[in-house]
């Protein structure tokens, strides 16, 4: 499902709410150490659980315990209510 675009006061909003994520350009990114391999590829799985579900999917990297996250709705053509849903449900997880 293609989501709504945020405004900017939302997308601020959004952020303000997610201290811990920070816009780049189109997108929205954010970086999760972990003590090990292992702790950073049960996340990811946890993360791909809620992708699949939401059918909004991250662009991501994985170093060891690190995993560096970034998420923008290509079909909304920016950070949108998909973004925000998705965002809400990682930091759940922690």
């Amino acid at each position: 499902m293609t989501g709504i675009q945020l405004t900017e006061e939302q997308i601020n909003e959004l952020l303000r709410g997610h201290p811990d994520w920070a816009r780049n350009g189109d997108g929205i990114e954010r970086t999760f150490e972990f003590g090990s391999f292992v702790a950073a590829f049960g996340f990811m799985s946890s993360v791909a659980l809620i992708s699949e579900n939401l059918f909004h999917h991250p662009e991501w990297r994985n170093v060891y315990g690190t995993v560096q996250i970034r998420i923008t709705d290509h079909d909304a053509g920016g950070i949108s209510t998909n973004d925000l849903a998705w965002i809400e449900r990682v930091d759940a997880l922690l």
